[in-house]
């Protein structure tokens, strides 16, 4: 296939995957009102689960040297999901209590001037874009070929590398979503786990690490991130029940624009000499090869300190559990 056809296959893969992340926060939001902040990190921990497997299974078998095997093989798994959405996506859960009866509905007008005139509403969109933004650029360009060619590490290592992010992200899910859950509360979880990919991107920034100490970076750098899950319990919080949907899906566009847009960003980063301005000749490693890390890696650090500033505009609900 050409490039364009290949590219144009990736929209429309997009397209379809899209609607995964709002409806299933839509369900939760409908079906599991006062268990938001859970059940939205718990659906997160199952998908980065699912994740990691696939970056095991890399090195591991043939099956994902051609694009083609592995996209026949999920596209026959997603006949049977689909199949099963259609049937009980209507219905609300057993043992479960939705807010109203009548999903309530208001003019595209009502519903972005809600959104867009709420300041949790910028926080949340602010927050969640750039930590899970940083978490798509990161999981896509330090990827096992990268690994493979850039620190020469085997395809084994590389895998496992690269296993252990969405790992992070999982347990950090779990965490960020029990805390919250726990305190009826999303502010200060949003608040820590934002300080703590500051801190985690900083160390990656600025030392060179074993290969070891790689592994248990990469782990934190997800368990960290994961807390991005928690400004999706903002716009839960403070959104009008008939704005939520369209605010969450706004923010998830959002952070996937920020994640395409890191990532051509940092190739350009890269195509400037090392040493070209005073300001990289002061924060860069006189090492070549670490200094060119560095410039990739300034952008993402960048942007988790953008998320955890946005995170101190955060305000508690006043009312009912995050």
């Amino acid at each position: 296939a050409s490039f364009r056809v290949a590219l144009l296959h990736r929209v429309l893969l997009g397209g379809g995957l899209s609607v995964t992340l709002v409806g299933v926060r839509h369900v939760i939001s409908r079906d599991y009102p006062q268990r938001f902040s859970f059940m939205t990190s718990l659906s997160q921990s199952l998908a980065n689960i699912v994740g990691a497997l696939v970056a095991l299974a890399a090195s591991f078998t043939t099956i994902l040297t051609t694009f083609r095997a592995p996209f026949m093989v999920v596209g026959v798994l997603f006949v049977p999901i689909g199949i099963a959405l259609l049937i009980v996506i209507g219905r609300n859960s057993a043992g479960t209590q939705p807010q109203t009866d009548a999903s309530p509905t208001a003019s595209i007008g009502a519903i972005l001037a809600a959104c867009l005139g709420s300041r949790q509403f910028w926080a949340g969109l602010v927050y969640y874009s750039c930590l899970f933004g940083t978490v798509l650029a990161y999981s896509d360009l330090w990827n096992i070929q990268f690994q493979m060619d850039y620190f020469k590490h085997t395809s084994q290592d590389s895998a496992l590398l690269n296993a252990v992010l969405p790992l992070g992200v999982t347990f950090g899910s779990l965490s960020a979503g029990a805390w919250a859950q726990v305190r009826g509360d999303f502010v200060l979880p949003a608040r820590v786990f934002g300080l703590l990919a500051v801190a985690a991107f900083g160390v990656m920034y600025t030392v060179p690490l074993p290969e070891w100490m790689a592994l248990t970076a990469n782990f934190f750098i997800g368990f960290a991130l994961a807390g991005s899950i928690l400004g999706f319990t903002a716009i839960q919080r403070h959104l009008p029940a008939f704005a939520r949907a369209t605010g969450t899906a706004l923010v998830a566009t959002a952070a996937f624009v920020m994640g395409g847009v890191i990532q051509p960003a940092i190739g350009f980063m890269l195509e400037v000499p090392l040493h070209s301005s005073q300001l990289f000749q002061l924060i860069m490693s006189e090492d070549p090869n670490f200094g060119h890390y560095q410039k990739g890696m300034m952008l993402l650090f960048v942007s988790v300190l953008t998320g955890f500033l946005a995170s101190l505009l955060f305000k508690r609900a006043h009312a009912g559990e995050s």
